[in-house]
């Protein structure tokens, strides 16, 4: 059975507890500190169901309208550090530019999840080895009266 064929309903279920500790350092710079535990009811075998990481993530403006981001967690695991070298930290650098009214973000990965029960504990590829992937998406805020 794999991990992802569920037997019972429980086994879907994960949790995720986050702190975010934000601060602006100046009109440029923003850094915020997240530490993450989290909780899959179901994993593969001799996995780690209960897992805690640390992630940093930042944002610096060099320009009124434009920004990079970037985000990084590092995961406290002996499961991935010493059993299994097919897991790497979660990294991602994005470019981030805002128009009239709509903000573009250009950005590049490793992970493949969007959420962080899935990214943090499975990312599989390795950004020096070219395992990256790029990403584009649109925000645009509408007022609703």
């Amino acid at each position: 059975i794999s991990e992802n064929s569920y037997q019972k309903f429980a086994h879907r279920i994960s949790y995720t507890y986050q702190l975010i500790a934000a601060r602006k350092i100046s009109e440029n710079l923003s850094l915020e500190i997240l530490p993450t535990y989290l909780h899959r009811n179901y994993v593969a075998f001799d996995d780690e169901n209960s897992l805690f990481s640390l992630g940093v993530a930042g944002r610096f403006k060099f320009t009124r309208s434009s920004a990079v981001i970037f985000d990084y967690f590092h995961t406290f695991s002996e499961y991935r550090k010493t059993n299994n070298t097919d897991y790497f930290p979660p990294l991602g650098i994005a470019y981030e530019l805002e128009t009239g009214g709509h903000v573009f973000h250009v950005s590049f990965t490793n992970a493949a999840g969007l959420i962080e029960n899935d990214f943090i504990p499975n990312t599989t590829s390795d950004w020096l080895d070219g395992g990256f992937r790029l990403a584009f998406t649109i925000s645009r805020v509408i007022n609703v009266r």
